[in-house]
């Protein structure tokens, strides 16, 4: 396994990443028609993971199986609202569906606190389905604690209930 900074030629294959792990992860808590919906978004996404890549202020980071294909990602930075200059978040950590129990995602996790740490920032945040169970023993393991921030994020018809998770870094 190899973990690096993510680069603008990473973007399609990050895309599809992002969007098999949301069809696999969230599969019984999301409308099956939604997660179907999502290879729409493909063009889109690319688009998105092209511009992170050349941000200097946020963390993108890929992880390669022993073959060089990407097979998870991770982004951080600065926190979408306005929560202290030293608290970081961690806006994404995806694993291929194919990927997931092979032990990518703790130094894929790991190396993203440290970017944030390299950023500045002491402590972070991040977001995770209120329903996720799985995601939220994976956050716990890893020393993340809900810490009683709760909000509702509307994609048009859908309804996401996160709950926020917090460590120091």
């Amino acid at each position: 396994m190899e973990l690096r900074p993510g680069t603008v030629a990473d973007a399609e294959a990050v895309a599809v990443v992002h969007i098999r792990a949301w069809q696999a992860g969230y599969a019984g808590l999301l409308p099956q028609a939604f997660l179907q919906s999502l290879d729409e978004s493909l063009d889109r996404r690319v688009d998105s993971w092209r511009r992170t890549a050349v941000r200097p202020d946020v963390v993108y980071l890929v992880a390669l199986d022993d073959e060089g294909s990407l097979v998870g990602f991770t982004s951080g930075g600065e926190p979408a609202n306005d929560e202290g200059d030293a608290l970081g978040e961690i806006y994404t950590i995806y694993l291929d569906p194919d990927s997931w129990g092979t032990g990518v995602a703790m130094p894929l996790l790991g190396d993203a606190e440290q970017g944030l740490r390299d950023l500045g920032y002491r402590s972070a945040i991040l977001w995770v389905l209120d329903a996720n169970a799985r995601a939220r023993r994976f956050y716990e393991k890893a020393g993340w604690s809900a810490d009683g921030g709760a909000k509702i994020e509307v994609w048009g018809e859908i309804s996401l209930s996160e709950v926020r998770y917090r460590r120091p870094l």
